[in-house]
């Protein structure tokens, strides 16, 4: 995933997740927000699979968080693939909620859309 934020970070266009579906909202009037949209080398199904072992990895310390050492939570899954996470920072002092859409491209790419609120 770190590789595939990375990308997405090169490749950000800021549109697209909304339409999805894929933002979560926010109970609070006053947020922080985010979205991407970036096309990743590789079929949606891998990357999503990616994502997933990442979050099970957590709890074995195989993978940590490399930005303050947050913890990723499943929440549900969205339609076609997508992904509800939350992430809780290492202080425990905020809870983002994600989501994250794949759709795969004709050029065997996968389209990674995703917003945090």
């Amino acid at each position: 995933l770190q590789w595939v934020m990375r990308t997405a970070a090169l490749a950000v266009v800021s549109l697209g997740a909304a339409a999805l579906g894929v933002c979560p909202g926010s109970p609070s009037f006053v947020h922080a927000s985010c979205e991407i949209k970036a096309e990743v080398d590789g079929p949606c199904k891998a990357v999503r699979q990616e994502v997933l072992a990442r979050l099970g990895a957590q709890a074995s310390g195989a993978w940590h968080d490399p930005h303050n050492n947050g913890t990723y939570t499943y929440d549900r899954g969205l339609p076609d693939g997508g992904l509800s996470l939350s992430r809780t920072t290492g202080t425990g002092q905020y809870t983002d909620k994600l989501g994250l859409g794949f759709t795969p491209t004709s050029n065997a790419t996968c389209a990674l859309e995703g917003c945090s609120q």
